[in-house]
């Protein structure tokens, strides 16, 4: 019986990973944030009006800019790291024709709110996640 459980615990970790891509997560951990799961997965076209590019620029998320009117998929990852409030934080990786062109991180409790993934020391000195 212990057999088949361990058995049935691989197989369910097996199908857990295949829906990180290895390329998601090498972009993520050479940033040194591990990938908890994946939660979303969305095709669409890039169209953001001017004032949501500035926002994004402040963050220091400036690879849209690059991508406008082109078709992108978007996908949302729950990471292991967590805020300072202890809810975990999310990385939103973003696809063109097969191949990362950027992302950014989430942090719901913090304004405002949106990352560059460069960014972990930084959020860790300002008490912004936990280390």
């Amino acid at each position: 019986m212990r057999k088949y459980i361990l058995f049935f615990s691989l197989l369910f970790l097996v199908a857990c990973s295949e829906q990180i891509s290895g390329q998601h997560r090498n972009y993520l951990m050479n940033e040194d944030w591990i990938v908890k799961e994946k939660l979303e997965e969305t095709k669409y076209e890039l169209n953001m009006p001017e004032e949501i590019l500035v926002n994004y620029d402040a963050s220091g998320v400036t690879f849209f800019r690059d991508y406008q009117n082109q078709e992108v998929t978007k996908y949302i990852y729950l990471l292991k790291e967590k805020d300072i409030e202890g809810a975990n934080i999310k990385a939103v990786i973003f696809e063109n024709d097969g191949k990362i062109i950027g992302g950014y991180g989430v942090l719901s409790s913090w304004t405002p709110g949106v990352f560059n993934l460069e960014e972990k020391e930084r959020l860790i000195a300002e008490n912004k996640i936990n280390q």
